[in-house]
């Protein structure tokens, strides 16, 4: 195989939000990333497909939206269909040797994990705490690179950092200068966890370091076209498992000597349905018919991304076997939410574990009750104005003065919905108790998440377990 074809290594990192340098937070330590941003290409406004780690990276693996692949939840649920390729078996058939390194949540149909349609070369699934470790993770990308030989390749790492803000052995932010949000409460609490997250961001830092090391120690830094993301964002209020900003924006950077100019940022709309394409266009292969991606290559090579004006996003099961089905479409300026299942109260662990420090003032706080039913109580249609409301706390659907944009976005995520058949369209007119014919038995739907936050702060184990990992006041 010649070897003017470029290597390619795909870089996720686990459930991490903007919160890096590159991306404008002064408080965060991420050198690593924000080096690597400057060797090469920042994207502002890019986008997962679906705020949970299997549906989103199904998205990556197959360049399809999860309704279309059919991994629209974890694998103990739902698979990628038979038949549907993927980014390993695409690359493989045009002579790369393939590799995965770290978490792996999607699956293909048969009894093996992951399936026939992932024909990794070499397969390391790694996770807890060993996916986290920089040196383990370094030391394995160097094995694979060891075996690649004159052959080009593509290898996939999944760092399992910075997960949920697992504990980290020693703290390297202050509680005080981290900034809290809008969407949040400011408590001694609430920033205390967003200090583990902050430092469990640096932890992912340090993988993402450990991986250019060894790719550098290989002398294959010149010759590889790196892709860093997250799979989505971080487990906070309105973040992973939401259809808003938090949940779905993710950090994208790319770097390849001599084709991308160091330094550059791109404010282009992308999604990450434009990866697999994108690594298909740095292999030379054909275009794929039917992907409903398209390639970043025309980023790359300075276009301004003017006719990149929407991306669209969406989630069926939010947590596990919580079913919560709702759709997006994103513009520059506003987007539009359409849940499908209003009925239905939203309840994840992002929801049980920040939502206790609402529920403790919830009689006396407005505040406090405002943010935690915005997160439980979702209404049929949601809009928001992202220029002047960037925290999408404003639900304009029933404004008369945005009435054109409403009805101008929910037709054409309606048109979308068609065209790419997404079952859950037979949702879209739904009357209100009536029988969802999506909704298998299996699913849990029922639990009520105020009433279960209210019983968790009468439940001394349920409070002991919760005040032992973050504390709630």
């Amino acid at each position: 195989m010649p070897r003017e074809l470029p290597d390619l290594l795909l870089i996720t990192v686990d459930d991490m939000g903007m919160e890096i340098g590159a991306y404008g937070d002064p408080h965060v330590k991420t050198p690593s990333i924000d080096r690597l941003a400057a060797q090469g290409m920042r994207f502002d406004r890019a986008f997962v497909v679906a705020s949970t780690c299997s549906p989103s990276r199904s998205a990556i693996l197959t360049g399809l939206h999860p309704h279309s692949n059919g991994q629209w939840g974890f694998p103990r649920y739902t698979r990628v269909r038979t038949g549907i390729r993927t980014l390993p078996d695409y690359l493989k058939s045009a002579g790369y040797f393939t590799g995965m390194i770290g978490k792996f949540m999607v699956r293909g149909e048969g009894k093996e994990f992951p399936g026939p349609q992932f024909p990794f070369d070499v397969w390391e699934r790694v996770y807890t705490q060993d996916g986290r470790d920089p040196a383990q993770t370094g030391r394995r990308v160097t094995a694979f690179l060891e075996q690649v030989g004159e052959r080009p390749f593509f290898l996939m790492v999944n760092t399992h950092a910075p997960h949920e803000s697992r504990a980290v052995a020693q703290s390297v932010h202050s509680a005080e200068k981290i900034p809290v949000p809008p969407t949040n409460l400011d408590t001694p609490a609430v920033r205390r966890r967003l200090t583990k997250l902050y430092d469990a961001y640096s932890q992912a830092d340090a993988v993402v370091a450990a991986i250019l090391e060894s790719l550098e120690a290989a002398g294959k830094t010149r010759s590889t076209l790196v892709l860093l993301l997250s799979d989505h964002g971080p487990a906070v209020p309105s973040g992973k498992g939401t259809l808003f900003d938090p949940g779905i924006r993710t950090p994208l950077i790319a770097r390849w000597p001599g084709t991308i100019k160091p330094g550059q940022t791109s404010g282009a709309l992308v999604s990450t349905v434009d990866i697999l394409p994108t690594f298909l266009e740095a292999a030379r292969q054909p275009a794929v018919p039917g992907l409903q991606g398209r390639s970043l290559f025309d980023l790359f090579e300075g276009a301004d991304g003017a006719n990149r004006t929407v991306v669209f996003g969406g989630n069926t099961l939010i947590q596990g076997n919580r079913y919560f089905p709702q759709r997006a479409i994103r513009t520059a300026q506003y987007k539009y939410i359409r849940n499908l299942r209003p009925d239905i109260e939203f309840l994840n662990n992002s929801v049980k574990s920040w939502g206790l420090p609402m529920m403790i003032v919830w009689e006396t706080d407005p505040r406090a009750r405002f943010l935690l039913e915005r997160n439980v109580r979702h209404p049929a249609e949601e809009l928001y104005d992202l220029a002047a409301d960037p925290h999408e706390l404003v639900n304009l659907a029933g404004d008369s003065a945005h009435a054109e944009t409403l009805s101008r976005l929910r037709g054409e995520l309606r048109q979308w919905l068609l065209e790419t058949g997404d079952p859950w369209i037979v949702l879209w007119d739904r009357e209100s108790g009536s029988p969802d014919p999506l909704e298998p038995a299996e699913f849990k739907n029922g639990t009520e998440p105020i009433k279960w936050l209210d019983a968790a702060l009468k439940d001394p184990a349920l409070q002991a377990k919760y005040e032992s990992k973050f504390g709630t006041r």
